[in-house]
């Protein structure tokens, strides 16, 4: 025995196509909305990497500043050189410990050497500080500047590794900026296209969906109602809805009603107009 065929319907083959399009146009949707938020979040990387580098600049202006006030506490010896040097060193121990939070990975190691560095450079900056307070004490005729000239010599050393690790740092960290912009900027151009997509997608969702409503359900009810006029008027022909009858959904089945309907219609006419035929025979 045989299983009868499920017949299909309009709204199923509605329901598919539409699935399949709006499939389509939430995944171009999804993709957008992952530009969107990573652009927020390369967004801010790049503010994160800009204060870094901030940071780093100033990190840099504060052991000039610090190397140039140590050259003038050793020329004036005043109390309030000594004090300047003292407040630079605290900022840029904090600056330092500010960096360690914020700084990459990659640039951890400079910042380490940095941090390393400025350690031997203060315990000599103090040395300088404390002979500088002994040969202040003595007499002018006693005091032997020569010890304080060798520290200060022992200093270039330091702040020129220094510099060098800064520059390392502020060059990775320029390089990671241009990583960020360059991937924002892909991003950007793919959360443009992605948009575009999803437009172009709606729009042919929608032009699809009314081409098939039409074809599949205007057009053949144009075509019953056209048939039913044609039959009020005894102009029928049944090649008309012909083309539906095999369909097998609702408007096939309307068809196939139709059809037998009309059938039914012409046989009753066809039995009227003989009866009438025949009672006007029996008169004359």
């Amino acid at each position: 025995m045989k299983t009868p065929k499920t017949p299909s319907n309009v709204q199923a083959r509605l329901v598919s196509v539409f699935s399949i399009f709006f499939a389509f146009c939430v995944l171009i949707l999804s993709f957008f909305l992952y530009s969107v938020v990573s652009m927020v979040d390369y967004n801010r990387q790049a503010s994160a990497t800009f204060e870094a580098n901030r940071q780093v600049y100033q990190l840099e202006a504060q052991f000039k500043q610090y190397e140039l006030g140590l050259k003038h506490y050793e020329i004036s010896a005043s109390y309030q050189s000594e004090e300047e040097l003292s407040a630079l060193d605290r900022r840029i121990d904090e600056n330092l410990a500010a960096l360690a939070l914020t700084l990459p990975e990659d640039s951890q190691p400079a910042l380490e050497t940095v941090s390393a560095t400025k350690a031997d450079l203060t315990r000599l900056v103090d040395d300088i500080l404390a002979t500088v307070d002994d040969q202040d004490e003595l007499d002018a005729d006693e005091q032997d500047w020569d010890a304080v000239a060798e520290l200060d010599a022992q200093t270039t050393g330091p702040f020129t590794k220094i510099y060098a690790s800064i520059a390392e740092i502020r060059s990775a960290g320029v390089s990671q900026l241009e990583d960020i912009r360059f991937g924002a900027s892909v991003l950007g151009q793919l959360a443009f296209f992605s948009m575009i997509a999803a437009i172009f997608g709606f729009v042919v969702l929608a032009f699809t969906v009314s081409l098939i409503v039409s074809a599949q359900i205007n057009l053949p009810m144009e075509q019953l109602a056209s048939a039913a006029r044609d039959l009020q008027a005894r102009k029928f022909n049944p090649a008309e809805v012909q083309n539906l009858a095999p369909r097998n959904d609702e408007v096939g089945a309307m068809a196939r009603d139709f059809l037998s309907m009309a059938a039914s219609v012409e046989q009753r006419t066809a039995q009227l107009q003989q009866e009438a035929d025949e009672i006007r025979a029996k008169i004359r």
